[in-house]
């Protein structure tokens, strides 16, 4: 009887299991995440949802601000050089991003040149203008006439402008309007 009473204990009690519920099926890919700060419309204009300003990359060529500038007037339709300050702005000093060089770029992925490292802004003063580094994250000037190796143009305005553009080679490059 003692032998008896040791196996029934031993087994597994099924009673207690509750039984199964209705089959779930759960998407943690975007639970807990917000939505993304920037996206990148079929054009190439990058939203920055945080700010409301849209911004366009330029060629992915070594550039001087005078180069920048040509690129700019081009474009139409609100689109200007980017303040220090709204460069600054999407600055990601804890990004684990890596340029073409193997350098930090502290840049969102939706900016996808990855060779230019510094991207120009407005003029400081004759034969001068400003740039901000996104590998170290400060601001520096630079000749408006010399196209550094690691420099770019890129363009910035409020989302609520819109306007019609041809595609090129290497992104937009003028407006059709």
């Amino acid at each position: 009887m003692k032998i008896l009473l040791l196996m029934i204990l031993a087994l597994p009690a099924a009673a207690e299991t509750p039984p199964p519920a209705a089959e779930q099926v759960i998407d943690l890919r975007d639970a807990g995440r917000e939505e993304a700060r920037f996206t990148r419309d079929e054009a190439g204009v990058i939203n920055d949802n945080k700010t409301g300003l849209e911004w366009l990359e330029g060629p992915d060529v070594p550039s001087s601000w005078e180069m920048a500038q040509e690129w700019l007037s081009g474009l139409g339709s609100g689109w200007r050089t980017p303040t220090l300050a709204e460069l600054e702005a999407i600055y990601l000093p804890d990004s684990k991003r890596k340029g073409t060089y193997g350098d930090p770029l502290c840049l969102d992925p939706a900016f996808r040149r990855d060779s230019g490292y510094s991207l120009w802004s407005v003029e400081r003063y004759d034969g001068t203008a400003w740039m901000f580094d996104f590998s170290r994250g400060y601001a520096h000037w630079l000749d408006v006439y010399f196209p550094g190796r690691f420099d770019r143009a890129v363009a910035v305005r409020p989302r609520e402008i819109r306007g019609r553009y041809r595609m090129g080679a290497g992104g937009l490059w003028g407006a059709d309007v």
